[in-house]
């Protein structure tokens, strides 16, 4: 494994009476592309006390080249081989130290104060498990479509924005990414905490922007969400059955 990063040189940031420590995690693989956009969307914030950590899952394009150009704004970083998107998840979150833990995917930036706004909302909320806001959808062109967010009781049937959310750190050490799913294992979670009775604070401003083509806008994607919504007990055996068929012939349909 490579690593590097602030940490690795002795420079640990901690949470301040009046500044809680907010977690953000970066999970990239063959991100070269993409990956820029995003970690100046972190290191600009205009609030200043923020752990950033790059987990990608050895990169063979010049992923790592962006990330050492950073170092000196990355806390945390390392480079190996992972078992997907969502082990990558979890590897960040196993290293982080922030009160609150986000994950921005690479590809997708945050808005200028979307930090300061969160940080502003854990002191004003503390009791707060999860915060959450409003995206920018945007094209692979970046063209902007619509903008999606919505109150944390549609998750019965379906996710809220996954990269504007903001976790109390406890949560995450409670409970993990199922890495069986390949897009839909951020709706399974939030499904639970939902079901399980942690608070949630909507904030009704825009806070990420997110670009279409991820493997959560495919149909593989569309059918694990409704595979969720079974295993929870939101959807009848049924209403699974005819939304699966739905959905792959959709699929066949495509091609």
């Amino acid at each position: 494994m490579k690593n590097g990063g602030l940490r690795t040189c002795g420079k640990i940031k901690s949470s301040q009476s009046d500044k809680p420590l907010i977690t953000v995690i970066t999970v990239v693989y063959n991100g070269a592309e993409t990956l820029e956009q995003t970690i100046q969307s972190v290191i600009n914030q205009t609030y200043d006390n923020i752990e950033y950590i790059i987990i990608d899952g050895a990169s063979k394009d010049g992923t790592l080249d962006i990330i050492k150009n950073y170092e000196d704004k990355i806390d945390y970083w390392q480079s190996e081989p992972d078992k997907g998107i969502y082990d990558a998840m979890n590897k960040g979150i196993a290293v982080s130290n922030g009160d609150y833990i986000a994950l921005l995917n690479s590809g997708d930036w945050y808005e200028n104060d979307t930090v300061s706004i969160i940080a502003k909302n854990v002191l004003d909320h503390p009791l707060t498990d999860i915060f959450y806001g409003l995206m920018n959808v945007l094209s692979e062109n970046k063209e902007p479509l619509w903008v999606y967010g919505y109150g944390h009781k549609v998750l019965n049937n379906f996710m809220i924005a996954h990269p504007t959310c903001f976790v109390r750190k406890e949560l995450y050490l409670k409970n993990k990414y199922n890495i069986q799913y390949k897009s839909a294992a951020d709706y399974d979670l939030f499904l639970t905490f939902y079901q399980q009775g942690y608070s949630f604070v909507f904030i009704e401003k825009i806070l990420a922007n997110y670009l279409l083509g991820g493997m959560s806008d495919s149909f593989t994607g569309k059918k694990e969400c409704i595979l969720v919504q079974y295993r929870h007990k939101t959807i009848s055996f049924t209403s699974f059955i005819l939304k699966f068929i739905y959905f792959s012939l959709m699929k066949a349909l495509k091609k």
